[in-house]
């Protein structure tokens, strides 16, 4: 009994030192130890509480850099939840919005339909995407349409 209210209150000295530091890899590894010796579920929770964001954070630093449209969305909503900063959720979805704008872009390429292409192409460099080498084909692609399209109206 001595033991494990030894280990309880060492545990639980852990994880209050581990919150201070703000440390996540030092708090995920306090709460774990704390969670097995038995410390006051309030304190844990408020450790995990302070884990939230931090996790989420680094899912969102993840998705950014990883540029796939289905994990920014969770990232972002999962951030969002967790109380993450307007400023980093902001960033991620500016990202995401040239990921989209992205595939937009080259799903409209595919089709070569003029419309979708011109709106996607529009679209794409008011975002500001960076891939040239794609703008550069998608607006050859629509001048191509376009004239194609002049000279089907001057056969009719």
């Amino acid at each position: 009994e001595a033991e494990g209210v030894l280990r309880r209150v060492g545990a639980e000295q852990q994880l209050r030192e581990a919150l201070a530091t703000g440390d996540e890899e030092l708090l995920q590894k306090a709460v774990i130890q704390a969670k097995r010796a038995g410390v006051d579920t309030g304190l844990i929770e408020d450790a995990e509480q302070v884990l939230r964001p931090m996790a989420a954070v680094r899912a969102l630093v993840a998705a950014v850099g990883e540029e796939e449209e289905g994990t920014l969305k969770t990232s972002i909503a999962k951030a969002r939840e967790a109380g993450v900063a307007d400023a980093a959720i902001e960033t991620a979805e500016q990202v995401l919005e040239r990921v989209v704008a992205t595939t937009t872009l080259k799903a409209a390429v595919d089709r070569q339909n003029e419309t979708a292409l011109e709106d996607a192409l529009d679209k794409a460099v008011a975002i500001g995407i960076e891939n040239e080498e794609l703008l550069a084909n998608a607006a050859s692609l629509l001048d191509r349409l376009k004239v194609a399209d002049g000279l089907r109206q001057l056969l009719q």
